[in-house]
């Protein structure tokens, strides 16, 4: 089930968006908030995705100037792995 919910009051689109789903058989959530402001700044805040023990959260921003900034943090345990594997094929990364 997705809901989301907001306005565009003169050209300043505000926002909720909220996700419940099952994705290969497991729990899968999202939610995030967008925010403009008065100068046009664009964010989008309270990101977070969770799958299983998978989770995703973090904000994004683009400026009125277009320039974009942030951050998104990423905890995944079956990329550990996979990393791992990775640095023994190729040595020096």
């Amino acid at each position: 089930m997705a809901t989301v919910t907001g306005s565009a009051p003169e050209g300043r689109p505000q926002a909720q968006a909220k996700l419940d789903a099952t994705f290969r058989g497991q729990p899968l959530s999202a939610t995030a908030k967008l925010e403009t402001a008065d100068d046009g700044t664009r964010r989008l805040n309270d990101i977070s995705v969770v799958a299983a023990n998978t989770r995703l959260q973090g904000h994004l921003t683009l400026g009125a100037n277009g320039k974009p900034s942030g951050e998104i943090n990423l905890y995944a345990p079956i990329l550990r792995r996979s990393r791992r594997l990775f640095c023994r094929i190729s040595p020096g990364l």
